[in-house]
């Protein structure tokens, strides 16, 4: 698990192209589902959720990005890329958003 000091290093990398926010979610749980049919048991199914989220806010733009490699150098470089998409000059903003002009729904 990453320490604080190292959180904060990821949070910072992940806004250094201009972002407003950034967080981070860590989640890991078990998971067990028992299927029945005509009152026998069908089936039992268990499974291990684990892994790390990055949310970055730039104005109007989001991004989020995951692994479930938690180690320090794995989250530095999720961050990279978050900060990369998040960032105006990035490949990934073809789509320019602009506002509604309400007056006529026209763009």
């Amino acid at each position: 698990m990453v320490t604080k000091y190292e959180m904060q290093k990821i949070l910072y990398r992940a806004k250094k192209t201009g972002g407003d926010f950034a967080e981070l979610f860590f989640e890991e749980q078990d998971e067990t589902n028992i299927c029945c049919s005509n009152g026998s048991v069908d089936g039992v199914k268990t499974k291990h959720l684990y892994g790390v989220g990055l949310y970055v806010l730039k104005g109007i733009r989001s991004v989020y990005v995951y692994s479930n490699d938690k180690s320090f150098s794995s989250l530095l470089s999720l961050a990279d890329k978050a900060s990369e998409m998040i960032s105006e000059d990035s490949e990934c903003d073809k789509y320019k958003i602009r506002p509604l002009n309400k007056k006529n729904n026209i763009i």
